[in-house]
């Protein structure tokens, strides 16, 4: 599989990472592949393993702003579980939303439906940080503002133009405290 055929299917998850790779939308044969590749990924963690510099200022930051923290992805809970450990960040979030969680995943806004109903938070009130086009298209399927990481999968295969953008966590916090956010 090519760099830019994963780097389109990435930011989906593992299923269609799957499907893609060996061209094959047969349930059962990517259920099987699937549950190999997730042990494998299990398996992998190594001291390589890192956050974006800057990511825990950022998040010590929007915390001592008493900005409530939500984390939504497609990674499974048994992976994501390992890297929230690893670095220590449960700490920030009210709410974690992995992606097996829900029968849907993003860009599918029902994920999203927990924290507008139970956390009774506005749409007008949160902002969707991501890093691929399935974030774009969940911040725009909910309605909620979103600003994209320049640093991550970077699948997205329109104009930027028109969307804020970040490159490291660094710029982020001082637009943060400059409150150009």
């Amino acid at each position: 599989m090519s760099r830019n055929s994963l780097l389109a299917v990435i930011s989906k998850g593992g299923r269609e990472i799957i499907s893609t790779a060996f061209n094959t939308l047969d349930p059962e044969k990517i259920d099987v592949l699937l549950a190999r590749f997730r042990t494998k990924y299990r398996a992998k963690q190594s001291d390589e393993d890192c956050l974006y510099p800057g990511v825990v200022n950022v998040l010590e930051a929007l915390r001592a702003s008493r900005k409530k923290l939500y984390l939504c992805t497609n990674k499974p809970g048994s992976i994501l579980s390992i890297y929230l450990d690893k670095f220590k960040l449960n700490q920030y979030f009210e709410v974690v939303i992995s992606g097996d969680d829900f029968a849907f995943k993003k860009p599918d806004p029902i994920i999203l439906r927990d924290i507008f109903l139970d956390q009774k938070c506005a749409k007008k009130d949160l902002l969707m940080i991501g890093d691929s086009s399935v974030d774009y298209d969940l911040a725009r399927n909910a309605g909620i503002a979103f600003i994209l990481h320049l640093g991550g999968y970077n699948d997205i295969n329109f104009s930027l133009d028109k969307i804020p953008k970040f490159s490291n966590y660094r710029d982020f916090k001082l637009a943060l405290y400059k409150g150009t956010l």
